[in-house]
């Protein structure tokens, strides 16, 4: 942030100062970095949506082992998987097991991947596309199956926010899939 505003200030000086000040600089490197401000900006934005998603899917996987931990103490279901009005019938839960195996996979590829690209300057675009595609899938389907239960109308406000909470990493997924850099440090190997 500190290279982009002294980058920012230094293009700023240029462009006021008259045409032979820029005897330092030819007109293509001022452009150059013009372009690496702008494209910091776009950055920015994406390094946000990557730290929202791996935020996002570290409290996925804290629910689902709370959750994992009360079933196999014989407990119910906890939020955010409640129950519709009778209950969940019995040939319900392998398909709740199943959803939460393929959310951990999910979970597992969204933190290496937000590792990578944000601690270890590496991205790997890929790895992105299908955390993501594999957690919209799974929410598709776990929509699909959840709503006919009738869960939905009985807990609007449980399975709604987890709706909204997932709207940003639509955004990146969008972002993702259009080829936008993901850091500074974007690599070679998209």
């Amino acid at each position: 942030y500190i290279k982009i505003r002294l980058i920012k200030q230094e293009i700023t000086l240029l462009e006021q100062k008259s045409l032979p000040t820029f005897t330092r600089y030819n007109q293509s490197q001022i452009e150059r970095r013009v372009n690496w401000s702008r494209n910091m900006k776009q950055n920015y934005k994406m390094d946000i949506l990557i730290w929202y998603y791996a935020l996002l899917q570290s409290l996925h996987l804290l629910t689902l082992t709370r959750a994992g931990i009360l079933k196999l103490l014989g407990q119910d279901f906890p939020f955010p998987i409640l129950p519709p009005p009778g209950g969940w019938e019995p040939q319900t839960m392998p398909f709740l097991f199943g959803m939460a195996g393929m959310d951990v996979l999910a979970i597992i590829l969204a933190l290496v991947f937000a590792y990578q690209s944000l601690l270890m300057g590496k991205m790997n675009r890929r790895i992105g596309i299908l955390s993501l595609t594999i957690a919209f899938t799974g929410a598709l389907i776990f929509a699909a199956g959840t709503f006919p239960t009738g869960a939905w109308v009985a807990h609007p406000f449980a399975y709604w926010i987890m709706v909204i909470l997932f709207i940003p990493a639509g955004w990146l997924l969008i972002g993702l899939l259009k080829g936008d850099s993901l850091s500074a440090h974007t690599s070679q190997n998209e």
